[in-house]
Protein backbone atom coordinates (compact mmCIF):
# COMPACT_ATOMS: atom_id res chain seq x y z
CA UNK A 1 0.00 0.00 0.00
CA UNK A 2 3.25 2.39 0.79
CA UNK A 3 4.55 1.96 -2.73
CA UNK A 4 1.19 2.44 -4.72
CA UNK A 5 0.51 5.66 -2.78
CA UNK A 6 3.75 6.90 -3.61
CA UNK A 7 3.22 5.90 -7.40
CA UNK A 8 0.05 7.84 -7.11
CA UNK A 9 1.44 11.32 -6.15
CA UNK A 10 4.29 10.63 -8.26
CA UNK A 11 1.66 10.45 -11.44
CA UNK A 12 0.08 13.25 -10.02
CA UNK A 13 3.06 15.75 -10.15
CA UNK A 14 3.81 14.67 -13.47
CA UNK A 15 0.52 15.63 -14.30
CA UNK A 16 1.13 18.64 -13.46
CA UNK A 17 4.59 19.59 -14.64
CA UNK A 18 3.93 17.68 -17.98
CA UNK A 19 6.51 15.72 -20.01
CA UNK A 20 8.31 16.14 -23.43
CA UNK A 21 5.98 15.49 -26.08
CA UNK A 22 9.12 13.83 -27.72
CA UNK A 23 11.19 12.39 -25.26
CA UNK A 24 8.67 11.91 -23.10
CA UNK A 25 11.10 12.98 -20.55
CA UNK A 26 9.89 15.15 -17.37
CA UNK A 27 9.78 18.68 -17.29
CA UNK A 28 12.39 20.38 -15.75
CA UNK A 29 11.46 23.21 -13.69
CA UNK A 30 14.13 26.65 -14.25
CA UNK A 31 14.02 28.52 -10.51
CA UNK A 32 12.62 32.37 -11.87
CA UNK A 33 15.13 35.08 -11.16
CA UNK A 34 14.28 38.41 -9.34
CA UNK A 35 11.62 40.43 -11.04
CA UNK A 36 10.24 37.25 -12.40
CA UNK A 37 7.33 34.78 -12.28
CA UNK A 38 6.77 31.12 -13.46
CA UNK A 39 3.41 30.15 -15.15
CA UNK A 40 2.17 27.07 -16.80
CA UNK A 41 0.80 27.29 -20.54
CA UNK A 42 -2.00 24.82 -20.89
CA UNK A 43 -1.84 25.98 -24.62
CA UNK A 44 1.83 24.76 -25.02
CA UNK A 45 2.58 21.76 -23.27
CA UNK A 46 5.56 20.05 -21.91
CA UNK A 47 6.31 23.82 -21.53
CA UNK A 48 6.82 26.09 -18.37
CA UNK A 49 7.07 30.15 -19.08
CA UNK A 50 9.45 32.35 -17.05
CA UNK A 51 8.75 36.37 -17.37
CA UNK A 52 8.72 39.39 -15.73
CA UNK A 53 5.92 40.20 -13.36
CA UNK A 54 2.82 42.30 -14.80
CA UNK A 55 3.83 46.09 -15.33
CA UNK A 56 7.17 45.25 -15.64
CA UNK A 57 9.68 45.05 -18.31
CA UNK A 58 7.88 42.31 -20.58
CA UNK A 59 11.54 40.61 -20.94
CA UNK A 60 10.36 36.95 -21.47
CA UNK A 61 11.66 33.35 -22.64
CA UNK A 62 10.41 29.82 -22.96
CA UNK A 63 12.44 26.62 -22.51
CA UNK A 64 11.41 23.13 -23.75
CA UNK A 65 11.50 20.66 -21.51
CA UNK A 66 13.72 17.63 -21.54
CA UNK A 67 15.85 19.44 -24.27
CA UNK A 68 18.74 21.90 -23.80
CA UNK A 69 18.39 25.21 -23.06
CA UNK A 70 19.38 27.42 -25.71
CA UNK A 71 21.66 30.39 -25.18
CA UNK A 72 19.94 34.02 -26.33
CA UNK A 73 20.39 36.87 -26.07
CA UNK A 74 16.59 38.39 -25.89
CA UNK A 75 15.55 42.15 -26.53
CA UNK A 76 15.21 44.50 -23.90
CA UNK A 77 11.49 46.32 -24.68
CA UNK A 78 10.30 49.45 -23.20
CA UNK A 79 7.07 50.47 -22.49
CA UNK A 80 5.27 53.05 -24.37
CA UNK A 81 1.49 53.29 -23.40
CA UNK A 82 0.82 49.67 -23.99
CA UNK A 83 3.62 49.88 -27.19
CA UNK A 84 6.26 47.48 -26.22
CA UNK A 85 9.75 49.21 -28.61
CA UNK A 86 13.16 48.01 -28.99
CA UNK A 87 15.92 48.28 -30.67
CA UNK A 88 16.19 45.76 -33.59
CA UNK A 89 19.63 45.46 -35.13
CA UNK A 90 17.96 45.03 -38.86
CA UNK A 91 15.03 47.49 -38.64
CA UNK A 92 16.24 49.54 -36.20
CA UNK A 93 13.29 50.56 -33.67
CA UNK A 94 10.58 48.26 -33.66
CA UNK A 95 7.46 48.81 -31.54
CA UNK A 96 4.26 46.50 -31.16
CA UNK A 97 1.08 47.27 -30.56
CA UNK A 98 -0.90 45.87 -27.53
CA UNK A 99 -2.83 43.51 -29.63
CA UNK A 100 0.27 42.12 -30.64
CA UNK A 101 -0.94 42.13 -34.53
CA UNK A 102 0.99 44.71 -35.35
CA UNK A 103 4.92 46.20 -35.80
CA UNK A 104 6.22 49.67 -36.37
CA UNK A 105 9.17 50.68 -37.27
CA UNK A 106 11.07 54.20 -38.36
CA UNK A 107 12.21 54.43 -42.21
CA UNK A 108 14.63 56.94 -42.63
CA UNK A 109 12.80 60.60 -43.86
CA UNK A 110 9.53 61.26 -42.61
CA UNK A 111 7.79 58.25 -42.75
CA UNK A 112 7.46 54.32 -40.64
CA UNK A 113 6.19 51.41 -41.51
CA UNK A 114 3.25 49.29 -40.88
CA UNK A 115 3.70 45.23 -40.65
CA UNK A 116 0.44 42.88 -39.97
CA UNK A 117 2.40 39.70 -38.74
CA UNK A 118 -0.95 38.08 -39.53
CA UNK A 119 -0.77 38.53 -43.28
CA UNK A 120 2.30 39.98 -43.61
CA UNK A 121 0.99 43.18 -45.34
CA UNK A 122 3.87 46.65 -45.35
CA UNK A 123 2.07 49.74 -45.32
CA UNK A 124 4.10 52.64 -44.66
CA UNK A 125 2.72 55.55 -42.84
CA UNK A 126 4.06 59.43 -43.49
CA UNK A 127 4.49 60.96 -40.23
CA UNK A 128 4.24 64.76 -41.81
CA UNK A 129 2.87 66.33 -44.60
CA UNK A 130 2.22 69.73 -45.99
CA UNK A 131 -0.76 71.01 -47.43
CA UNK A 132 -1.71 73.76 -50.11
CA UNK A 133 -2.35 76.42 -47.65
CA UNK A 134 1.39 75.91 -45.93
CA UNK A 135 0.12 74.05 -43.26
CA UNK A 136 1.38 71.22 -41.41
CA UNK A 137 -0.04 68.26 -41.25
CA UNK A 138 0.75 65.66 -38.41
CA UNK A 139 0.37 61.84 -38.66
CA UNK A 140 -2.01 61.96 -35.48
CA UNK A 141 -4.10 64.71 -37.08
CA UNK A 142 -2.82 67.52 -35.47
CA UNK A 143 -2.12 70.33 -37.77
CA UNK A 144 0.53 73.42 -37.58
CA UNK A 145 -0.37 76.48 -38.60
CA UNK A 146 1.22 78.16 -41.54
CA UNK A 147 4.36 80.39 -40.64
CA UNK A 148 3.60 84.11 -41.25
CA UNK A 149 6.27 85.25 -39.04
CA UNK A 150 7.92 87.08 -42.63
CA UNK A 151 4.82 87.79 -44.31
CA UNK A 152 5.75 91.13 -45.72
CA UNK A 153 3.17 94.38 -45.84
CA UNK A 154 3.37 95.19 -49.93
CA UNK A 155 5.45 92.68 -51.05
CA UNK A 156 6.18 92.69 -54.72
CA UNK A 157 7.87 90.39 -57.38
CA UNK A 158 11.45 91.45 -56.92
CA UNK A 159 11.37 92.51 -53.58
CA UNK A 160 14.98 91.98 -51.54
CA UNK A 161 13.89 90.53 -47.66
CA UNK A 162 16.74 90.98 -45.29
CA UNK A 163 17.35 92.14 -41.60
CA UNK A 164 17.84 96.01 -40.65
CA UNK A 165 19.06 95.02 -37.38
CA UNK A 166 15.56 95.06 -35.89
CA UNK A 167 13.05 93.42 -38.30
CA UNK A 168 13.30 91.89 -41.85
CA UNK A 169 12.32 94.24 -43.78
CA UNK A 170 11.59 94.24 -47.67
CA UNK A 171 13.98 96.16 -50.13
CA UNK A 172 11.89 97.24 -53.47
CA UNK A 173 13.27 95.98 -56.68
CA UNK A 174 15.79 98.52 -57.96
CA UNK A 175 15.65 99.75 -61.03
CA UNK A 176 16.96 97.95 -64.69
CA UNK A 177 20.55 97.40 -64.48
CA UNK A 178 21.21 98.37 -61.01
CA UNK A 179 22.88 96.02 -58.80
CA UNK A 180 22.85 95.01 -55.09
CA UNK A 181 25.44 96.20 -53.18
CA UNK A 182 26.21 95.48 -49.39
CA UNK A 183 27.63 98.17 -47.08
CA UNK A 184 29.29 95.46 -44.86
CA UNK A 185 28.39 94.70 -41.17
CA UNK A 186 25.87 96.93 -39.54
CA UNK A 187 24.72 98.04 -42.49
CA UNK A 188 22.23 97.60 -45.03
CA UNK A 189 21.83 96.88 -48.61
CA UNK A 190 21.38 99.30 -51.61
CA UNK A 191 20.70 99.04 -55.32
CA UNK A 192 23.77 100.95 -57.54
CA UNK A 193 24.54 100.96 -61.06
CA UNK A 194 25.82 97.77 -62.72
CA UNK A 195 27.99 98.00 -65.53
CA UNK A 196 25.94 100.13 -68.22
CA UNK A 197 27.89 102.82 -70.18
CA UNK A 198 27.58 106.31 -68.07
CA UNK A 199 29.83 108.27 -69.74
CA UNK A 200 30.10 111.95 -71.85
CA UNK A 201 32.27 114.48 -74.17
CA UNK A 202 31.45 117.27 -74.69
CA UNK A 203 33.45 120.01 -76.85
CA UNK A 204 33.08 123.76 -78.05
CA UNK A 205 33.61 124.30 -81.50
CA UNK A 206 34.49 128.50 -81.68
CA UNK A 207 36.88 129.96 -79.97
CA UNK A 208 36.07 132.56 -76.43
CA UNK A 209 37.05 134.96 -75.52
CA UNK A 210 38.46 135.11 -71.79
CA UNK A 211 38.82 138.69 -70.12
CA UNK A 212 42.28 139.82 -68.02
CA UNK A 213 41.77 138.32 -64.19
CA UNK A 214 38.37 137.13 -64.57
CA UNK A 215 37.00 133.39 -64.32
CA UNK A 216 34.90 132.72 -66.69
CA UNK A 217 32.70 129.81 -67.25
CA UNK A 218 33.29 128.20 -70.61
CA UNK A 219 30.31 126.98 -72.95
CA UNK A 220 30.90 123.58 -74.20
CA UNK A 221 27.78 123.36 -77.18
CA UNK A 222 28.63 120.28 -78.83
CA UNK A 223 28.72 116.93 -77.85
CA UNK A 224 31.08 113.53 -79.02
CA UNK A 225 28.96 111.16 -77.16
CA UNK A 226 26.39 111.04 -73.95
CA UNK A 227 24.83 107.96 -72.63
CA UNK A 228 23.25 109.08 -69.93
CA UNK A 229 21.69 112.18 -70.33
CA UNK A 230 24.44 114.32 -68.46
CA UNK A 231 25.04 117.29 -71.22
CA UNK A 232 22.77 119.63 -72.71
CA UNK A 233 23.57 121.93 -76.40
CA UNK A 234 20.66 123.63 -75.35
CA UNK A 235 20.41 125.06 -72.01
CA UNK A 236 23.07 125.00 -68.98
CA UNK A 237 25.69 123.96 -72.17
CA UNK A 238 28.61 124.80 -69.73
CA UNK A 239 27.34 121.84 -67.18
CA UNK A 240 28.17 117.94 -66.87
CA UNK A 241 25.71 116.26 -64.39
CA UNK A 242 25.86 113.19 -63.20
CA UNK A 243 22.27 112.15 -63.55
CA UNK A 244 22.95 108.56 -61.58
CA UNK A 245 25.22 108.71 -58.80
CA UNK A 246 28.32 106.78 -58.17
CA UNK A 247 32.11 107.38 -58.83
CA UNK A 248 33.47 108.75 -62.12
CA UNK A 249 36.61 109.69 -63.06
CA UNK A 250 36.58 113.32 -65.16
CA UNK A 251 38.81 114.92 -67.47
CA UNK A 252 39.23 118.81 -69.22
CA UNK A 253 41.28 120.54 -70.83
CA UNK A 254 41.77 124.34 -72.39
CA UNK A 255 44.32 125.81 -74.75
CA UNK A 256 45.04 129.34 -74.68
CA UNK A 257 46.35 131.22 -77.49
CA UNK A 258 49.86 131.98 -77.54
CA UNK A 259 51.30 135.01 -75.32
CA UNK A 260 54.21 135.50 -72.84
CA UNK A 261 53.04 137.88 -70.65
CA UNK A 262 51.08 136.14 -67.21
CA UNK A 263 49.61 133.49 -65.49
CA UNK A 264 47.22 130.82 -67.22
CA UNK A 265 44.37 129.05 -65.23
CA UNK A 266 42.19 126.07 -65.15
CA UNK A 267 39.10 125.07 -62.38
CA UNK A 268 37.10 122.09 -62.30
CA UNK A 269 34.20 123.72 -60.04
CA UNK A 270 31.22 121.47 -58.43
CA UNK A 271 27.93 122.50 -58.20
CA UNK A 272 28.97 126.33 -58.91
CA UNK A 273 30.82 126.60 -55.75
CA UNK A 274 33.33 124.35 -55.12
CA UNK A 275 36.77 123.65 -56.42
CA UNK A 276 37.16 120.19 -56.91
CA UNK A 277 41.11 120.75 -59.49
CA UNK A 278 42.69 123.71 -60.41
CA UNK A 279 45.41 123.74 -62.92
CA UNK A 280 47.84 127.13 -63.14
CA UNK A 281 50.96 127.71 -65.53
CA UNK A 282 53.01 130.36 -66.45
CA UNK A 283 52.64 131.41 -69.35
CA UNK A 284 54.51 129.71 -72.45
CA UNK A 285 56.31 132.39 -74.86
CA UNK A 286 55.55 131.80 -78.49
CA UNK A 287 53.38 129.14 -78.10
CA UNK A 288 49.56 128.00 -76.78
CA UNK A 289 49.36 127.24 -72.92
CA UNK A 290 47.53 123.68 -72.43
CA UNK A 291 45.99 123.26 -68.91
CA UNK A 292 44.46 120.16 -67.87
CA UNK A 293 42.50 118.75 -64.62
CA UNK A 294 41.37 115.35 -64.53
CA UNK A 295 40.42 113.43 -61.20
CA UNK A 296 38.04 110.73 -59.52
CA UNK A 297 35.29 112.00 -57.66
CA UNK A 298 32.10 110.30 -56.19
CA UNK A 299 29.21 112.39 -56.95
CA UNK A 300 25.46 112.66 -55.95
CA UNK A 301 22.66 111.78 -58.92
CA UNK A 302 22.31 115.77 -60.08
CA UNK A 303 25.82 117.05 -58.91
CA UNK A 304 27.26 119.01 -61.83
CA UNK A 305 30.96 120.50 -62.66
CA UNK A 306 31.78 123.34 -65.07
CA UNK A 307 35.52 124.34 -66.24
CA UNK A 308 36.38 127.65 -65.29
CA UNK A 309 39.13 129.68 -67.70
CA UNK A 310 41.42 132.94 -66.14
CA UNK A 311 44.47 134.69 -67.21
CA UNK A 312 46.66 137.34 -66.37
CA UNK A 313 47.97 138.69 -69.66
CA UNK A 314 46.67 142.42 -69.12
CA UNK A 315 44.40 141.72 -72.53
CA UNK A 316 41.42 139.58 -73.06
CA UNK A 317 43.18 135.95 -74.56
CA UNK A 318 41.15 133.33 -76.65
CA UNK A 319 40.57 129.85 -75.30
CA UNK A 320 41.38 128.32 -78.82
CA UNK A 321 38.43 125.61 -80.37
CA UNK A 322 41.01 122.18 -81.20
CA UNK A 323 39.33 119.31 -82.39
CA UNK A 324 39.91 116.77 -79.20
CA UNK A 325 41.88 119.05 -77.64
CA UNK A 326 40.41 122.02 -76.84
CA UNK A 327 37.41 123.03 -75.21
CA UNK A 328 36.26 119.91 -73.73
CA UNK A 329 35.26 117.81 -70.79
CA UNK A 330 34.83 114.14 -69.84
CA UNK A 331 33.61 112.33 -67.50
CA UNK A 332 32.68 108.14 -67.64
CA UNK A 333 31.45 106.14 -64.58
CA UNK A 334 34.13 103.85 -62.89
Amino acid sequence: MRYLWTGIRLFVLMALLGSDSVTGQPSVVLPPVDGQMMTYDSTIPGKVRTENKPKEQTLQQTYDLGASIPTVSPQRPLDFGGFSCYNDPGLGLVCEAPAGDQDYWLESGRSFVISNKATSAVAQQSLWSFNADKTLTLLNGATLPAATALSITSQAQGDILYFNGTAWVRLAPGTSGQVLQTNGAGANPMWIAGTTDRSVKASHNAAQAIPDNVDTVLSLNSENYDTDTMHSTISNTSRITYTTAGKYHVSCTISFAANATGVRFLTLRLNGTTALRIDDTPAISGSRTVLLVVGDFNFAANDYVEILANQTSGVSLDVDAIAERSPYCEAHQI
